[in-house]
């Protein structure tokens, strides 16, 4: 939110802002997730692994895996995340020897 103070009153407005989270190493997937915070799907596209198995694991900061999901890359992966609590995740995406770790947020 932001308030601008005029002689006459204040106008507030209020603007929302998507955050994608993304990662690239040497030799390892690179991938975006969005959106983060998310209130259930996720959406990861990755530069490689088209046409791939890709598994990916949610799970927790306590290392407890949570949920995973195997799809293949077309562009663009949907992982359904409606069903787990609220909280901070890591997302573990492996495609054959390739792997990507991203941090997430669920707020539903």
């Amino acid at each position: 939110m932001h308030a601008k103070v005029r002689t006459a009153g204040c106008e507030c407005s209020s603007s929302k802002e998507i955050v994608s989270s993304s990662v690239s190493v040497n030799n390892q997937l690179s991938a975006v997730v969005f959106p983060n915070p998310s209130t259930g799907d996720l959406f990861i596209k990755m530069d490689k692994a088209q046409g791939q198995a890709v598994t990916m694991t949610l799970v927790s900061l306590t290392g407890a895996a949570v949920k995973t999901q195997t799809a293949v890359n077309n562009g663009t992966i949907s992982f359904d995340a409606n069903n787990v609590s609220n909280g901070v995740y890591l997302l573990k995406m492996v495609s054959g020897e390739e792997v990507s770790t991203v941090k997430v947020t669920l707020q539903h």
